[in-house]
Formats: C-alpha cells, structure tokens, sequence
C-alpha cells in the first residue's frame, strides 16, 4: 500500500481475445477476432499475458514474471503495457468512466457522409465475395504449382526464353507499338485483368496453403482506379516468418512466372496481336507491377515484406513515432528517451524509412491533389485539390506543431532551440526578404532603323540595283519586280474604265443609258479607285529603301526573270544612326523595375 492507498488493480483482458504460439519465454500473437486484427507481442509481453489471469495488481505481475520467466519488469513498463492493451480496447472497462471514455473515442471516428467522402475518395474498398470453400476445395488441385520441380522447370523456361530473345531484343522492342491498335489493346486489357486476378490467387492459395482463413476478396478503387485485392490478415497468426514473406510475395511470384512464360511463347509464336501481347507480358507489365507492389512506401506487398523482413509489425505507426522522436532530438534536444527500444541499426533504418515515406508522400499527395486538380472539372477540382492538402499535407504537420506547442516549456529551456529557431528565421529570411536588387534581362542590342524587303506579291525580277555590304539612301532601288497578272489587271481596269466613260459621253443621245447615269458614275467611281489601287501596287513592286543604312542581308539568287514568292525575303537594311536594346522582362520581376534606374548591357 502507497499513502494508505491500496495498488492500482491490473484491468481484465477481454474473454474473447486469443494467444497464438505462445511458448515459455517466447514470443506470442494475440489475436482479436472482433477487428480480425493480430497483435505480435515480445517475450517481456508475452511472459505478461502469461500470467495475466493469476496477478490481480502490478506488484503480483512483476513477482511472478520474475518467478516462473526470470524477466525483470519495472512498474514503468507494466503500466506502459497496461496503456497499450486500453489503447487499442484490449481490455474489459472496469467502471463507468472507461465504458464513457470508450464510447466516445468510437464517437469520434464516426463521420457524416461529408467526411467519409473526403477521407475516402482516394480509397475505396469493395468485398466481392468470400473465397474460403472454393480455395480449399482447389488446394489439391493447385499443389502442383507449390512444387520445386514446377518453379525449376518455370525457370528452365525463362532462362530459354531469354537466351532466345536475347539474339532478338530489337525485334522485341518492336513489337510493343503494335499494342497501340484497337485489337491488341484489347487483348492486353483482358490479359492484364487475368494475370492480376493470378496475383490475387497466388496471395489467396499461399494463405490458405500455410492455415490461413481468407475471408474475402474484391476490388478497391485508388483515386478512382480499379485494383483487385485479397483479404489476407490471417497471416499475421503466424510465427514462421518465411511463411508470411512468402504469402507477401506470392503474387509477384505468380507474375514472374506469367513473364517467364510469355517470354517464350513471344519466341515461339508467328507474327501478330498475340505475340505482341507476349511481348508486353514479359516486359512492360512485369516492369509496372514490380515497380507499384514493390514499393516500401505505400501498403502493397512490398511493405509487408519489409515489415517482416525486419521483423517489426506495424512498420509505419513504429517507424513514424521514431522518426518525430528523432526529429525533436535533433531540433531542440529534450533528452527524452525513444518511444520504443531496437538494436542501432535496425533503429537508424526505421527512422530513415519515416522521413523517407514523409517525403514520398508530400511529393506523391501534392502530385494527386494536381491530378484531381485537372481530371474533374473546375469547381470539383478546386475543391478536391483544397481537400487533399488540407487533410493530407497540412494537417499531419497541424498535429506534429500541436504536439510541440504542448512542450513547449521544456523546448524553451534548451539552448538546442534557439539555434533552431535562429536557422528557421535565416531560412524565412532568405526566401521571403528580397536581398537582390538586380533583374536580369535577356536582351538584344539592334538598330533602331531597320527594314525587312518582301515582295507584295508573286512577280519575277527585272532589275537588281544593290549589292550586299553597300551603303544605300532612302529611296535608292533595291530591286524591281514585274507581275504580269498585275499588268493585266491594269489593262483590264483601263479598257472598262473606257468604256465606262464612251457611255456617259452619249448619254444624251441615248433615253435608256441616260436612266442609268447613276450607276454609270458609280461604275466609272468604282473603276478609277481600283486603278488607283493596282498602279500604287505596281509602284510598290519597285522595292527602294525606305531608310538610310547598310545593306546587311541580299537574297543571292536574285537575277533577272527569277520569280519571287510573297515569303520570300529580299533584303535587309540596317539604319546605323542610333541604336536601341530590347529585351523582355518576367512578370515576377515587373514590379522591381523603376523607370528611372539605370542598367548595363553585357554584349
């Protein structure tokens, strides 16, 4: 007794809660069959739950762990375990303050239909059926295909048909465009759909081979793409490690051996859709789905593996706890002892996989928050792309400050934090104060006289009166043009123009081309303005300078009777009087600018 007080009882462990390969001084799981989730506990754990039932009080547990295990445990750690076991409702509530604080914790993971969706959208989850008489009625069936002689002769078969392709690999590589046809791509779609749902069984029959229930199997949707899955958390029951690598990695294996497969039936098949299809089986999907399943950083077989390879369950909530327990050491120094205890290295690795994760998740979210950006249309996307920063990115680092401003008074008293503080006022400082006064300008310096000859219309040379490198004055003949359909024109206007006129000088004579006297003028009007027209285009065909200068650039092949086209250029002539610099400013750097300040031009 402490005070008077008697010790705090040991809470009860739930009735229903199972013990797997529990052993003396060994490891454990414990299994909740209300979630169907598995809890691997240590051996200091397991000796605990041991003799759980027979201790009333902490004093009683650690005596008889002592006694029956030789394990030495503080009452520290006995109520750390203690919170544990509450924490992830272990226990049966002892009074009504814990069955109240139970019901609202559940209260609190509700959501309305609102926030369901946000927190879903990006995965959807949807049980198909439920696999488990069907995958035990094709285990002897499948046994085959669990044999070492099967994978060695799946290899056999890889290993030929690479050497085969190799003498080949261009040829291979060229068959991929042909999945680019109507036929081909729908060959490779309902292909691509069988080899998955393979994957999937591969998952599925591994389980249930090694005693494991399946209980359901379906497709999810990640952000909005169709995947299959297999529900196969039974795994986690049990001890062998292999055995949980090799039901992580059954799928890939199942895909590995398609590939070997079709990389020999690419060799031996004729020309076609098929072969095509083979192609891409042995190469392009192979390559995609290792690439997704194999990656650490999201919760596909290449995360399980990892977990189990180095034998740590539930990776990321473990590794994420060291990584800010790192992150505060680092940045202020409190001294605080780690969440939990591992060997060095294995201790490094984890921290290194939580900032590595952090990062592929900022860089992989804010890539989805512009992809959900573009795919919906504008008032959607705004709202999707506002959902998956807020609740994605900026509210993981809301909790993580939190967390911080509630120690605060133990971060203000290292000098740690003020180095900190001071490399993060830097930082700002350097990326939001404009310590640069200086804009840089692409610019070109260029005459501020210069002409660019063209011909105003299609016409051949009659006479050339420049040559390159001359010093010409404004007005002096570069070369001039004759158009021929031009000339004809002017021909014809004139002749109407004639005639038009004969008429209105007989009119009196004449009662009817007297009623037309309006429109005659009109006519005779309409023809000396087109005249006008077409001699102003005549005289433009003899192309002079327009500006005092040098002639810079001169079409070479002009010569006489050689047509020109109206995108052919003639000539330029630069005015060397004065000369101007131009360049274009970004808009970031408009509002830096002052009309009045000075500048250099590095030519």
């Amino acid at each position: 007794m402490l005070d008077g007080k008697p010790p705090p009882s040991l809470p009860k462990l739930r009735a229903d809660l199972q013990i797997v390969g529990a052993g003396s001084g060994a490891t454990c799981t414990m299994y909740d069959p209300l979630r169907c989730k598995y809890f691997r506990l240590d051996s200091v754990a397991a000796s605990m739950i041991r003799v759980w039932s027979e201790c009333v009080t902490a004093d009683e547990l650690r005596g008889a762990c002592d006694a029956y295990f030789g394990n030495v445990i503080t009452i520290e750690g006995i109520d750390a375990f203690c919170r544990w076991l509450k924490a992830n409702e272990l226990t049966d509530p002892l009074d009504e303050q814990d069955w109240r604080a139970r019901a609202a914790a559940g209260e609190a993971q509700r959501h309305g239909w609102v926030m369901w969706a946000v927190h879903n959208y990006l995965f959807v989850k949807l049980p198909l059926f439920k696999p488990e008489h069907a995958l035990v009625a094709l285990t002897p069936w499948l046994a085959l295909f669990f044999t070492r002689s099967f994978f060695v002769a799946v290899a056999l078969c890889g290993c030929l048909g690479l050497h085969l392709a190799g003498r080949e690999w261009e040829r291979l590589l060229a068959e991929l465009p042909e999945l680019f046809s109507l036929q081909a791509s729908l060959l490779f779609v309902i292909a691509i759909a069988i080899v998955k749902s393979l994957h999937e069984l591969g998952h599925a029959m591994t389980a249930v081979r090694y005693g494991c229930r399946v209980p359901s199997m379906g497709i999810c949707f990640i952000v909005m793409v169709p995947m299959l899955y297999t529900d196969v958390t039974d795994a986690g029951k049990l001890s062998s490690r292999r055995q949980r690598i090799l039901i992580d990695a059954a799928g890939m294996i199942v895909e590995l051996c398609i590939a070997c497969l079709a990389l020999l039936a690419w060799v031996l098949l004729p020309e076609g859709p098929v072969k095509a299809l083979m192609a891409m089986l042995a190469t392009t999907s192979l390559l995609l789905s290792l690439g997704l399943n194999l990656s650490p950083f999201m919760r596909f077989d290449g995360y399980y593996i990892l977990s189990d390879l180095m034998g740590v369950e539930n990776l990321q909530s473990r590794s994420f706890a060291l990584g800010r327990w790192k992150m505060r050491e680092w940045l202020f120094r409190l001294c605080s002892p780690p969440p939990e205890r591992f060997p060095p290295r294995l201790m490094v690795g984890l921290i290194v996989y939580a900032w590595g994760i952090w990062f592929y998740r900022l860089i992989v979210f804010t890539g989805i928050a512009v992809l959900v950006y573009h795919m919906a249309f504008k008032l959607l996307g705004i709202v999707l792309f506002v959902i998956e920063i807020v609740f994605f990115i900026a509210l993981p680092m809301w909790r993580v400050a939190r967390e911080w401003w509630k120690m605060r008074a133990a971060i203000a008293r290292t000098k740690r934090s003020l180095v900190t503080l001071a490399l993060v006022g830097c930082g700002m400082a350097v990326f939001l104060l404009p310590w640069s006064t200086r804009v840089d300008i692409p610019a070109i310096l260029e005459d501020a006289e210069q002409a660019l000859l063209f011909p105003k219309r299609a016409a051949y040379v009659s006479e050339t009166g420049a040559v390159r490198g001359s010093w010409v004055q404004r007005g002096a003949l570069i070369v001039a043009l004759v158009a021929p359909d031009l000339d004809r024109e002017i021909a014809l206007a004139r002749l109407k123009l004639n005639q038009t006129r004969q008429w209105l000088e007989r009119r009196p004579a004449d009662m009817e081309e007297r009623a037309q006297t309006l429109v005659l003028e009109q006519t005779a009007a309409a023809l000396v303005s087109r005249l006008a027209g077409l001699q102003a285009e005549q005289n433009e065909l003899r192309m002079v300078a327009p500006v005092d200068g040098v002639v810079v650039e001169l079409d070479p092949h002009l010569q006489p009777a050689r047509w020109l086209q109206r995108p052919d250029a003639v000539a330029l002539i630069l005015g060397g009087k004065r000369r101007v610099i131009r360049g274009y400013v970004s808009e970031a750097d408009v509002a830096r600018l002052d009309l009045d300040a000075s500048a250099v031009f590095v030519a």
